[in-house]
């Protein structure tokens, strides 16, 4: 994939992309059919996650179409992506990833925020770093937008922006799931001794789960972010399946 050139990565990326979309789509009504038993802030965001993943499949399709299908003058895709042929499409997946990264951070603290029974002194760090996130990511995009060309995001304008909205979400990430496993261990070690009605074997499925959603995410986000920092045209591929996350068994948690 080394020498993977930019047109091509983005028609692969459209493939795995469609590929993830249809799971995402069923997950997504897996997810909508027990909306009854989950909270109106989740159900509200997972809602605007997968509208941002459909936005993001959309536009892709629409890029691939224009430069492989309608495009017919010289050079071919590869010249259409590197002249401004593609118009204000070449801008949105900056804004996507960005819009979908902040979306699963607020809900990490949103959940972390229920846990600790609404103390602001815990939520307080990892929303802070989300709001330097949203603004390092709305810099990037519009920076994006602005600058001529296509091939923007290795720009030193761009690259300083986006490489910190990646190291924020890792982090706020890492801090949230952090939070969120000591309040359980917590609960657990509670429940342990006191023998309440919430049954310990219960709290250690949630600490499991908060567990291998926190190092799934963390892992895939790093891989992108090493991915990018190469100049790898892969990272066309990896930012289309960013942005298609299904909702995770954790995103269940209330």
């Amino acid at each position: 994939m080394a020498g993977l050139q930019s047109h091509t990565a983005r028609l692969v990326g459209l493939f795995v992309g469609c590929l993830l979309y249809g799971i995402l789509c069923l997950t997504f009504l897996f997810f909508i059919m027990s909306a009854s038993r989950i909270q109106r802030i989740i159900l509200g965001t997972v809602c605007a996650m997968f509208c941002v993943a459909t936005f993001g499949v959309c536009t892709a399709l629409k890029n691939v179409i224009d430069a492989f299908v309608l495009y017919s003058g010289p050079g071919g895709a590869e010249f259409f992506y590197n002249t401004e042929n593609g118009g204000w499409t070449h801008s949105v997946p900056i804004l996507n990833d960005a819009l979908q990264v902040i979306l699963t951070d607020l809900l990490l603290i949103h959940k972390c925020h229920i846990l600790y029974n609404r103390r602001w002194m815990v939520t307080t760090p990892p929303l802070f770093l989300t709001m330097l996130s949203i603004v390092c990511g709305s810099i990037a995009a519009v920076k994006d937008a602005r600058l001529p060309g296509t091939e923007n995001v290795n720009s030193p304008e761009v690259f300083g922006f986006i490489t910190a909205t990646f190291c924020l979400t890792i982090l706020t990430n890492l801090l949230t799931t952090i939070f969120i496993l000591r309040r359980l261990i917590e609960i657990e070690s509670i429940c342990e001794s006191s023998g309440g009605n919430i049954r310990p074997y219960f709290i250690g499925r949630l600490i499991l789960l908060a567990l291998e959603s926190g190092i799934l995410y963390v892992f895939f986000v790093s891989v992108s972010f090493t991915i990018f920092l190469s100049g790898s045209n892969f990272k066309y591929v990896l930012s289309l399946a960013v942005r298609i996350q299904p909702p995770s068994p954790s995103q269940y948690l209330h």
